[in-house]
């Protein structure tokens, strides 16, 4: 049999059933034989089993766990062992499978083209209504690549932990493996036992989307979930998320830098990088601490060091905003109740350390960076050298946030090699004014200074756009703006007196 789709599901009885009576009715008939669907029932209550077999399909299972197991996570690797397929897809039970690419991937899988395919996907709210239509874009539609290139790409967590673009060679996925991943944390285990099982695999982006996912707001399982285990409530996207990456560091799977040049996707399209997240989630869990007083909401001091120790060996650079973290649990140790006076100094030094991940921003590309070549930017992308010139703009976000990078002379240039990229940018035509306008600069003779002042302007908009974002404070609220705005006025006079000289 060439492919099992295995379907995990507890109490979605109205979800999971239409779900697998559509991909029956609509499977196409020439590969009727080379499919079956099993759905791993997860100790439901609500008649999903019987609902289910009712369908009356022969290329159906149900599997029914006599006992919950706590995740989803642990209820597709204990379904591993009734799979037949030489493939697996998981599939998610409220996610929307896209007929046209069904065809594509069964020809994909008898051509044998890779042993890991993740496919594109759509993005629908809670209402339905469609949010993204091609999440991750690329230029050159499927791309052939290994796992962990790919995720320097398109981010490990938010991508993978989707199961219902994977679909994955069966014999390659270890069960064992998985379970001495999960041991380290539970939530987001499967990413990184992917990573593990397909490191040195034969792997395939696959650009058309193969299905539409759907974005729930929380109904409170979470709480249940956390409040069982006695941790933290954003446990899983801070400390979690960090003893996953450790074992990836100890297993070999990543390098520290490599960690600390992950940019995830958004279910906007747009980007972030994951330690910074994780940053923000420290914050986050302080706020959960204050407004609940939950005593498993505040961290220890055992716990912080754990993360601050992490997020510092893979960029020193987060450290002062994690000082800023720091203070404010400092405030929260000495007293938990936090006065009106502390009150104060904790939104203080909230707002120097979001202040500080906020700037962060601005250097989405950084890790690519590798020298400025006349009035370009180059930058070294997997097996493509990059060069952006100056007066780009928005073509900067465009082309990093594709794939598979597409050249658009003269304002982007891409090459396979560094020699090329720099003949590239010698033969391309030098910049020209708009007619009626005053000559600016030459960037052939000044590239650094024409680079810096579009920084400092870009960031400038960015600040100007954070303005109204403030915090709950009002004290912050009436002096933030100001400040700010302040600091990016002496930036921009000190870098336009640089270049005047």
């Amino acid at each position: 049999m060439l492919l099992t789709v295995l379907l995990p599901s507890r109490n979605r009885k109205d979800r999971v059933t239409p779900l697998v009576a559509f991909l029956v009715a609509n499977w196409p008939q020439e590969a009727r034989d080379l499919y079956e669907i099993v759905v791993l029932d997860n100790a439901s209550d609500d008649g999903t089993a019987e609902a289910v077999k009712a369908i009356g399909s022969d290329r159906v299972r149900v599997i029914t766990n006599p006992v919950l197991l706590p995740t989803s996570e642990q209820n597709v690797v204990n379904g591993l062992q009734y799979a037949r397929g030489e493939f697996i897809w998981f599939l998610g039970d409220d996610d929307l499978p896209r007929l046209e690419t069904i065809g594509h991937m069964l020809n994909l899988l008898c051509a044998d083209a890779a042993d890991l395919f993740v496919f594109n996907f759509r993005v629908m709210d809670g209402d339905g209504k469609l949010a993204s239509v091609a999440q991750i874009r690329g230029a050159d539609g499927d791309c052939d690549t290994n796992l962990p290139a790919l995720i320097r790409r398109i981010g490990l967590i938010n991508v993978l932990s989707g199961w219902s673009i994977i679909v994955a060679r069966r014999s390659m996925l270890d069960a064992a493996v998985a379970e001495a991943i999960m041991a380290r944390s539970m939530i987001y285990s499967h990413c990184f036992w992917f990573l593990t099982c397909f490191a040195q695999a034969r792997v395939r982006f696959v650009a058309q989307p193969l299905v539409s996912y759907r974005v729930f707001h929380s109904t409170g399982g979470w709480e249940k979930y956390t409040e069982e285990r006695g941790v933290s409530y954003l446990h899983a996207w801070h400390l979690g998320v960090i003893k996953l990456y450790r074992y990836a560091l100890e297993a070999g799977l990543l390098t520290p830098h490599d960690i600390g040049s992950i940019y995830e996707y958004r279910h906007d399209a747009t980007r972030y990088r994951g330690i910074d997240e994780i940053a923000l989630k420290l914050i986050e869990q302080a706020d959960v601490y204050v407004k609940t007083r939950i005593p498993r909401n505040l961290l220890t001091e055992v716990e912080f060091t754990e993360a601050f120790d992490f997020l510092v060996l893979v960029d020193l650079s987060i450290q002062d905003a994690l000082f800023r973290i720091r203070d404010m649990y400092n405030l929260l140790w000495e007293k938990p109740d936090l006065g009106r006076f502390n009150q104060v100094r904790y939104h203080a030094a909230r707002g120097r350390a979001i202040e500080h991940l906020e700037w962060r921003k601005s250097d989405l590309f950084e890790p690519y960076f590798v020298d400025f070549y006349f009035a370009y930017s180059v930058y070294r992308v997997e097996q493509r050298w990059i060069a952006v010139r100056a007066d780009a703009g928005h073509l900067n976000d465009s082309v990093f946030s594709q794939l598979d990078p597409r050249a658009l002379p003269p304002r982007v240039l891409v090459e396979p090699t560094l020699e090329a990229i720099r003949s590239a940018i010698r033969q391309a035509p030098p910049v020209t004014e708009p007619v009626g306008q005053k000559p600016s600069m030459d960037l052939s003779a000044a590239p650094q200074a024409q680079n810096d002042l579009s920084h400092v302007l870009g960031l400038l908009e960015h600040r100007t756009q954070q303005l109204s974002e403030v915090y709950n404070s009002t004290f912050w609220m009436l002096t933030l703006p100001l400040r700010r705005t302040v600091i990016l006025a002496r930036r921009v006079i000190r870098r336009l007196r640089h270049l005047a000289r």
